[in-house]
């Protein structure tokens, strides 16, 4: 059992409540991945194929039009969970996420 990520997980407010069985199993479908500043975690219209929980750092997603301009949809921290809507929906991601700093 990786303590690290189930407290990682528990911060998540997603998951939170789970029970530590859950937790446990959970862990085992788990991959950390780290992201640079600036690197992007997904693509707006990609096929969701993944949540993310923010472990640390700053994430931001961003909703981008034709026209060029973008609208910043919010800023996620430490516990925050991204795109699990996408996912569990069976959606492309509907906007794009991208590290504001090392992630």
């Amino acid at each position: 059992m990786n303590k690290a990520m189930i407290d990682t997980l528990q911060k998540a407010g997603l998951f939170s409540t789970a029970a530590k069985e859950d937790m446990v199993c959970l862990e085992k479908k788990i991959s950390w991945k780290s992201y640079k500043r600036g690197e992007r975690l997904f693509q707006e219209g990609d096929k969701a194929e993944r949540m993310f929980v923010i472990a640390s750092g700053r994430v931001k997603v961003v909703k981008e039009f034709q026209s060029g301009k973008n609208a910043i949809m919010g800023i996620f921290g430490e516990g925050a969970t991204v795109a699990e809507i996408a996912v569990i929906d069976k959606l492309p991601y509907p906007a794009s996420a991208i590290a504001l700093e090392e992630t």
